[in-house]
């Protein structure tokens, strides 16, 4: 019995010890992915800051966002870097994708796993073509920066009789949604002549619209109605605040069961401080009407 005390306080001292050094370990890879987390963060803020001063020189002022606390110039980036590519300028666009569609002469559909390795694998073709809507519409230059797809089952537990029904429908198919930087056609425009202005940033929300088929035609055509609707709202504030920038523009799955899509955008501009809610009103005017339309 007294022999084993020690023995004991042995093992307990050397468990302990490699408990701290697990917990040591665990914490120096956490640090490590924090400090490299940041070191992007730094990167992205360093190259946004030499975009906007070699693109606007003169833009020296104090920023502030809507809830007066002051804001990076890379913050603002989607404004004073028209040219330059940006997290701040950003845009989701979805499509349905046919397996079948994507088959070459004398192919026929893999089964199980291999089937959404094809669809990944080919859906690069398709997510370019997301872009190319952006160009024929509100982008100067635009780039994927990802994309993903997601299979629609044909059944799922809990749907009620109209998911059921439109699952039948819907089933089958995959959605590749498509992750996208852009810089703007149009130009931004000037900006005030103050010492500290305002970033503003207004979203418009469009109802949810539901397809009644699975159609990359109907897609495309929806979002050329909300690329449209956007430049026109920001139209309407640059003629009154002489600048306006499309931050984001999302045409993408809903949350209201399958086939249903969410849509809509941001804009942002510059006001001096104080002028901030007039703005917001012309933006509203601008974009009424739209937001009921199916």
């Amino acid at each position: 019995m007294y022999g084993t005390g020690p023995i004991s306080l042995i093992f307990g001292l050397v468990a302990g010890a490699i408990y701290l050094v697990f917990q040591f370990n665990i914490m120096s890879s956490v640090n490590q992915m924090m400090s490299a987390e940041m070191v992007g963060m730094e990167t992205h803020e360093e190259r946004m800051e030499e975009a906007i001063t070699a693109q606007a020189p003169e833009a020296t002022f104090e920023i502030f966002n809507a809830r007066e606390h002051r804001i990076t110039r890379a913050k603002a980036s989607a404004l004073l870097a028209p040219d330059s590519f940006t997290r701040e300028r950003s845009a989701e666009v979805m499509t349905y994708v046919d397996p079948a569609s994507l088959l070459k002469e004398g192919e026929t559909l893999p089964a199980g796993e291999l089937l959404q390795i094809m669809v990944e694998a080919r859906g690069a073709r398709l997510a370019d073509e997301a872009c190319d809507r952006f160009l024929a519409t509100v982008a100067a230059d635009c780039g994927v920066r990802s994309f993903e797809t997601g299979w629609i089952p044909f059944e799922r537990d809990h749907d009620n009789d109209d998911q059921k029904a439109r699952r039948t429908v819907f089933g089958g198919h995959f959605k590749l949604t498509t992750h996208i930087v852009f810089t703007p056609k149009a130009p931004v425009g000037d900006f005030p002549e103050t010492a500290r202005v305002t970033y503003n940033e207004k979203e418009f929300d469009f109802e949810i619209w539901y397809p009644p088929a699975p159609s990359p035609q109907a897609m495309a055509e929806r979002f050329d109605y909300v690329a449209s609707a956007a430049s026109r709202a920001c139209d309407d504030i640059r003629a009154i605040h002489g600048n306006c920038v499309i931050s984001s523009i999302d045409v993408d799955t809903g949350r209201r069961g399958v086939g249903s899509i969410a849509s809509g955008f941001e804009l942002a501009w510059f006001t001096p401080r104080g002028e901030e809610l007039l703005g917001n009103e012309v933006a509203d005017e601008a974009a009424e009407g739209d937001a009921s339309v199916q």
